[in-house]
């Protein structure tokens, strides 16, 4: 199962440290959504500002000073920050705030045992027990971090802290929600819940508005998974303007918009598309989406479909020079003999070996049982293949299955 890659909790948690975790006059009530059936009242409350303490001002300096890549500072930040947390909380084990703390520390070290501990502890310590935002947020976060294959109660717990306790942490529980939200749509991959998927990534957007990077990091999502289902016209939407806004400077949002362009047919302007890539790429453009060297490939099967049979040859061999093991370019290769000039012959070493490569992607199946059937005859090699496919039919069927959950845009798996 595909997950996004680990943003920083705490960011997520501590902008403001532990000074202002809050706005004033955040421990007034509000209004409740239909509450547990065990409870009454609200379903979340704000607790009201407990006494500040020199040593929580540095445990909260040191946690800020983990909020960065994973290096050996960031590991020495993190475990002063624990250090500091464990002291004061030995010391005040009542202190709902440095217990909340002492958790968001633990998520931040991936200690899933510790961050269920802290999590049970505040439960017991605050006054409002489970009802508290602290607790809410923190439930929230864990499950985020340890379960993100399951991200749908992290996304519920978090739009309930915006509904009910909206001057809690506002930004940090937009900036969690909006995590939870790609991730929710990621996970998504099946075509029954392409168009879910896409309505919680449009949610992930408006939430990020005013925020310019996570804004396009978010629209480029939001463009693979309009690809995914299959609605390439607004995805090329996202992808023009992404090019229009930063030029030929991004490379990731050319190679987007020239494979949209692609798969709506329009190879002339698609193979202008793949050839920008190309030449980004050629000025040491350095991509972020593992996909785009494949534009050589892509403009190869635009040239191939285009009639223009020598450009695609020089591109499709090329790119089988460079990329030996990426069976989709042994495929085209072999069809490009195949239906370009119409010499079986030369296609069948190149289709046999893609069909090794990858048995689980059918069209390679069915173009060399072709082959084998009628365009060069080998009835004992075309009844062993026919035997083969109808034997691992299932077992193909989930490999597919698979592979495009864990696809960046589920369609490229096998062309």
């Amino acid at each position: 199962m595909r997950t996004l890659p680990a943003l920083s909790l705490a960011t997520v948690a501590l902008l403001a440290g532990f000074v202002v975790w809050r706005a004033r006059g955040a421990h007034d009530g509000f209004a409740a959504a239909p509450p547990p059936t065990e409870a009454t009242g609200p379903a979340v409350e704000v607790a009201a500002d407990e006494p500040l303490d020199p040593d929580a001002l540095a445990a909260s300096r040191a946690l800020k000073e983990a909020d960065a890549p994973a290096s050996p500072a960031q590991s020495r930040a993190l475990n002063t920050a624990i250090e500091k947390l464990d002291r004061l909380v030995a010391r005040e084990p009542q202190n709902a705030e440095y217990v909340f703390y002492r958790g968001i520390a633990a998520t931040m070290a991936r200690d899933e045992p510790g961050s269920r501990e802290f999590l049970g502890r505040l439960a017991t310590v605050s006054p409002l027990k489970e009802r508290d935002a602290r607790f809410v947020y923190l439930k929230a976060i864990g499950h985020l971090a340890f379960q993100a294959s399951k991200p749908d109660p992290a996304v519920r717990l978090l739009q309930l802290l915006r509904a009910e306790a909206p001057t809690f942490m506002p930004e940090p529980v937009n900036r969690a929600l909006h995590r939870a939200l790609m991730q929710a749509s990621v996970v998504r991959s099946e075509p029954q819940y392409r168009d879910e998927a896409v309505k919680l990534m449009l949610e992930a957007v408006a939430l990020v508005r005013n925020d310019p990077r996570l804004l396009a990091q978010t629209q480029r999502v939001l463009a693979r998974t309009y690809v995914r289902a299959q609605r390439f016209h607004e995805a090329e939407e996202i992808w023009r303007a992404l090019v229009e806004q930063h030029g030929d400077r991004d490379v990731d949002a050319m190679s987007g918009l020239a494979n949209t362009i692609a798969m709506q047919d329009r190879f002339d302007e698609a193979v202008a598309a793949f050839t920008k890539v190309l030449d980004l790429l050629a000025r040491g453009a350095l991509p972020g989406d593992a996909g785009v060297p494949e534009a050589r490939l892509r403009r190869g099967n635009c040239y191939r479909l285009m009639g223009r049979l020598d450009e695609a040859r020089a591109d499709l061999e090329r790119y089988v020079a460079e990329h030996p093991d990426d069976h989709r370019g042994i495929h085209w290769l072999g069809m490009l003999w195949f239906d370009g000039h119409d010499d079986p012959e030369k296609a069948l070493p190149y289709l046999e070996r893609a069909y090794r490569a990858a048995p689980w992607c059918e069209v390679y199946g069915r173009v060399l049982l072709q082959v084998y059937e009628v365009r060069r005859p080998d009835p004992e090699k075309a009844a062993s293949l026919r035997r083969e496919m109808e034997a691992n039919a299932a077992a193909h069927q989930a490999k597919m299955a698979a592979l495009a959950k864990e696809s960046r845009d589920g369609v490229s798996i096998c062309r």
